[in-house]
């Protein structure tokens, strides 16, 4: 250990004496391992807010506490169980439970009830003269229920628990079983065995019911023991059992788990063991079989955070590779700055092994510091992710849950090795060499190796090619739906083809530029500017180096830009399938009023006029405050003469005010929505029906059809002329129901009355939809089936997968650019560090300061411009050709109207003003601070690169 005491000083000191670079270094490995460690925190954040959601809907449908298990055993005939067993039992299955899972047990329940039973009345009973067989009632069973005595309250009769001298058996009714029976308290009665014929007198105590309704005993998965005879459990042991040859005939146990000691870092775990748990209960009691268990949410907990978790990788990995690729830079550039002295090193016999011992040692002190707080930096990461609203836009909003106890350490594994070799390569290639090769190498550059670039690139092209062509003819990511069916990663080239398009096209260009600038530096030789000329020029000849810096600036903005798009597209899918769904901005359906509202009681003649305040006007509901239009809409059920399987309704609209109240696409049809209205216009009885219902029945526009509408309880038969045909209507799911589209006043006039219809509105922005059905009420209409698009819009807007998937870019994007940003800047330190002397050299000749800035600006304005534009430019091309495979939908039922593309020109643009300024303020300002630099000293000193 103290032979390894020197190396490690040594290694500290070499990180000690770049504290720039070092302190860069750490920053890299500290966002790369908090962005995955962020994912799995989030993924799992998530999914306990959606198991805790379906957990209380579970608890509201069944009233129960959301994590009760039952377990149940049924008595064989040939078998016995006896109470003493049955109730010792629960204790059992109690620590099964707590062991397996981890959960807190909160509340118990056994019961234990015999084999049917008959009951009879007593012999010279003369209250029933008339029965069958003598049995009053079959099927009865006693049942002993645990700590039952403080949960129940006596109607009439005597106290739960109280005994009998006289040999009866005494029991208790719950008040709607007594009245059921019709027994009496005080009445005796003899429960006979089947099996054996062996009876037992019984005495009804008392007649009960539940103390609190809302107590766990009252739930759901209790109510069948209610209608059993109850008893002590001293009366069975006592009177039961020994008349029954099996002891008892079913047990049943009720664990019921404390919620609150289901915490976030405890869910996987409990959803894990609870798996086992049935197993180990039948393994304690063979036969024991377990019903009801909160075992179905917390598997889908598990499955949604592993699929979740692996969408967000898939989205994380271009940040990822550049973050690996940022710190590739800072060894690159920390390598070029101590190349002489690991060449000395080298050349005073220090081997490859003692270098490659150094620098991992170095890694390996950067990982040590770097890894807590990188895991401390993904709980941040995590949370901010949650306050994500859209990309690169974040809102207040209460936090995703997060721990660090369930952080994924394979991915921490894999991004520890990736950047050990992002730092380690670079150096280990310059340390081949003595400080002579190194003189000579730095003396006599190698040039290009132009055939092993140009392969690469080619290798890339064709890989990008067949990837997207395997995406092209899957057609989608397979990633409809926030919950994934399938293994995102089943073939991780498809959700990489994105990341693999822009990384590629990044590179070929950046090979490519020193060859794009000859015609650049060949126009520089006709201009007259020096400045121009020898920039141009040096643009042309030194253009290799900026490869680093052109990388990073074209996969930073065309990563922002694809993600820009992606967000806006659906974004607005997701408005459109809203609207569509809904069909305007706000629609409701005018319902029968109720009594409080002067409607019918059951049973009643309704009142008509009361009845007919659907036959308001339109006018009325524009007077109501944020409704600035509205139309009538009715739908009927609707039989068509091609096929009656064929599911069809009727959609009657008024043609007039329809247009501008529905919401519409241009690329819905072929034809424009006014002129379909048109068309219904010029015949009263004319039809719009959808092109694949024109398929199914071989006719054409221009033929007649017969359609059976139902309405007012009633139907009427009447043929429709074709008019014309639509691919999508606003509500019209054709795959599911075909949609006839007519003239609601015609459909009315051919009935003679109007009926009941749907009114459909454009609001306002501002609107409050309380106050429109407030008012809406106050006219005396009574809606029903509200349906408010803004309202669904942004109750989907907040869904927490999607709040992850805009998380996860927005801060990976942020990540990724704050360190491309600083690694330009370390990228243009180190040029001109190597460059620093040729810039003096011309200082010392004569050649003014300003003239020199100009002429290195000019050759830096190049490499931003070119960076900027070309950045953009397969941005937009990224985003033309994959934001159509990324169909993220929360329903893919109601996945119309189809997905449409949007480049976000807007963000885009911001982006590439605000990415293009800064770097050209702070490049200039270390161009300005290199130019001060005093002449004899850099002279004398010779900083080469």
């Amino acid at each position: 250990m103290p032979n390894r005491l020197p190396f490690l000083g040594l290694a500290f000191r070499r990180l000690y004496s770049r504290p720039s670079l070092t302190l860069l270094s750490l920053l890299s490995i500290v966002l790369a391992v908090g962005m995955v460690a962020s994912i799995p925190v989030f993924s799992q954040g998530v999914s306990y807010l959606l198991l805790q959601d379906e957990l209380a809907h579970i608890a509201s449908i069944f009233h129960r506490p959301p994590l009760t298990m039952r377990f149940y055993f049924i008595v064989p005939k040939r078998n016995a169980l006896p109470l003493n067993s049955a109730l010792s039992l629960e204790n059992d299955f109690r620590r099964i439970v707590e062991r397996e899972t981890g959960l807190t047990v909160a509340d118990t329940l056994t019961y234990v009830a015999s084999p049917g039973m008959t009951i009879q009345p007593m012999d010279g009973d003369a209250s029933y003269p008339v029965l069958k067989d003598n049995v009053i009632v079959e099927n009865v069973q006693f049942a002993v229920v645990t700590n039952i005595r403080d949960r129940i309250e006596i109607v009439e009769g005597l106290p739960y628990g109280t005994e009998t001298a006289d040999g009866t058996v005494n029991i208790w009714l719950y008040e709607e079983k007594a009245t059921e029976l019709g027994f009496q308290v005080g009445e005796t009665y003899n429960m006979i065995e089947g099996a054996s014929g062996n009876a037992i007198p019984i005495t009804v105590a008392g007649i009960w019911k539940p103390a609190d309704l809302s107590d766990f005993y009252w739930s759901a998965t209790t109510i069948s023991w209610r209608k059993l005879l109850l008893v002590t459990d001293n009366a069975y042991r006592r009177s039961v059992e020994p008349a029954v040859s099996r002891r008892t005939g079913i047990a049943v146990w009720y664990l019921s788990p404390d919620e609150e000691t289901l915490k976030l870092h405890q869910a996987d775990t409990v959803a894990n063991g609870l798996r086992s748990v049935p197993a180990r209960a039948d393994l304690r009691f063979p036969g024991t079989k377990m019903d009801v268990s909160p075992e179905l949410p917390l598997n889908r907990y598990l499955q949604r955070r592993a699929s979740l978790s692996a969408l967000l990788v898939g989205f994380s990995l271009p940040a990822l590779g550049l973050l690996l690729f940022f710190l590739w830079i800072l060894s690159h550039v920390t390598a070029q700055f101590q190349q002489e002295e690991v060449a000395i090193l080298a050349s005073r016999g220090a081997g490859r092994r003692f270098v490659a011992f150094l620098i991992l040692l170095e890694t390996l002190l950067l990982l040590a510091v770097g890894i807590p707080l990188g895991l401390g930096a993904g709980y941040f990461m995590a949370r901010a992710m949650g306050l994500a609203s859209g990309f690169l836009a974040f809102t207040p909003r209460a936090g995703i849950p997060a721990t660090l106890f369930e952080v994924d350490w394979r991915l921490i594994g894999i991004a520890v090795l990736l950047l050990v070799l992002a730092r380690g390569i670079p150096a280990l290639r310059a340390a081949r060499g003595g400080i002579v090769q190194h003189l000579r190498a730095r003396s006599r550059p190698h040039a290009a190796i132009t055939t092993l670039l140009l392969a690469g690139d080619g290798a890339l092209i064709v890989l990008s090619w067949y990837a997207y062509r395997q995406l092209s003819q899957r057609g989608t990511l397979g990633i409809i739906g926030w919950e994934p069916s399938g293994d995102p990663f089943r073939d991780p080239l498809l959700l990489l083809t994105p990341s693999l398009f822009v990384f590629t096209s990044a590179l070929v260009l950046t090979h490519l530029f020193p060859l794009l600038m000859g015609p650049v530096d060949r126009l520089g030789n006709r201009l007259r500017s020096f400045v121009a000329y020898m920039g141009l020029t040096q643009l042309h000849r030194q253009g290799r180096h900026y490869s680093g810096s052109l990388f990073l600036t074209m996969v930073c903005l065309s990563l922002g830009a694809f993600y820009a798009s992606m967000a806006l597209s659906l974004d607005q899918w997701l408005a459109d399938r809203i609207h569509y769904q809904v069909g305007a901005d706000y629609r409701f359906q005018q319902g029968i009023p109720p009594p409080d509202m002067g409607g019918p009681l059951p049973g009643e003649e309704a009142d008509p006029e009361v009845v007919s305040a659907w036959l308001l006007p339109i006018d009325d509901y524009l007077r109501i405050p944020g409704v600035d239009d509205a139309t009538r809409v009715a739908v009927f059920k609707t039989k068509t003469s091609v096929s009656r399987q064929i599911d069809a309704v009727f959609l009657g609209i008024d043609r007039y005010d329809f247009p501008r109240i529905a919401f519409h696409r241009s690329d819905f049809n072929y034809a424009s929505l006014g002129e379909l209205m048109n068309r219904l216009g010029m015949y009263p009885n004319g039809v719009l029906v959808s092109r694949n219902f024109l398929r199914r029945s071989r006719l054409l526009e221009g033929q007649m059809t017969k359609l059976t509408i139902s309405i007012n309880y009633g139907s009427f038969e009447h043929e429709f002329l074709i008019v014309g045909s639509y691919d999508y209507f606003p509500t019209a799911y054709p795959q599911d129901t075909e949609v006839f589209i007519g003239n609601l006043d015609y459909v009315f006039e051919q009935v003679g009355d109007e009926s009941l219809h749907q009114i459909w509105m454009k609001t306002s922005a501002d609107a409050v939809p309380e106050s429109i059905i407030e008012s809406v009420k106050g006219l005396g209409v009574h809606p029903i089936r509200i349906r408010d698009a803004r309202a669904l819009l942004t109750l989907d807007e907040e869904r927490v997968e999607r709040i992850g998937l805009y998380g996860i870019l927005s801060v990976g994007f942020l990540a990724s650019t704050l360190l491309a940003s600083l690694g330009l800047l370390v990228y243009t330190y180190a040029s001109l560090q190597g460059r620093l002397q040729q810039i003096s050299v011309m200082r010392a000749v004569g050649l003014k300061t300003k003239l020199v800035l100009a002429m290195v600006g000019v050759e830096y304005l190049g490499v931003i411009l070119f960076g900027v534009l070309w950045g953009v430019a397969i941005g937009v091309a990224t985003a033309w050709l994959f934001v159509p495979f990324f169909r993220v939908s929360g329903d893919p039922i109601f996945a119309l109207p189809p997905f449409v593309r949007h480049i976000a020109w807007g963000q885009i643009g911001i982006l590439a003003l605000v990415f293009g300024t800064a770097l050209l303020g702070s490049q200039s300002v270390i161009l300005y601070w290199s130019t001060r630099r005093d002449l004899f000293q850099v002279l004398r000193m010779g900083q080469r690169e």
